[in-house]
């Protein structure tokens, strides 16, 4: 194989450009819509906890309902946390600032849902 540069190969008809990356997506592949996300680490990773919904347990304790879970290597954490702050910097630029939820609500206050 050539040291040289390789040029971004067409798709569709057009050149790719250079940060696109062509993906394929695999038979089991999942899509999770979440509207909140939970965050940890360990010695060896970093854990996303995807959930939606919150309950109140017997004792008055809230309870999120994860979804799905993400463990990231440290790099992979560190390029997520990279292309999530670039993106949410176009977003809150396009549409404003995004606004915190209280620690009470798993509802942002810009939230569609009650």
């Amino acid at each position: 194989m050539s040291t040289e540069t390789q040029k971004p190969k067409k798709k569709g008809g057009r050149k790719l450009s250079d940060s696109e990356i062509p993906v394929l997506r695999c038979p089991n592949f999942q899509k999770t819509y979440s509207t909140r996300v939970l965050v940890t680490r360990t010695e060896y990773d970093f854990r996303a906890l995807f959930a939606n919904e919150k309950m109140s347990s017997d004792s008055g304790e809230e309870i999120f309902i994860g979804e799905s879970l993400a463990i990231l290597t440290p790099l992979a954490a560190k390029e997520l946390n990279g292309q999530l702050s670039e993106l949410l910097k176009g977003w809150e630029k396009e549409h404003g600032p995004i606004k915190r939820r209280s620690s009470e609500s798993i509802y942002s206050e810009q939230s569609l849902s009650p």
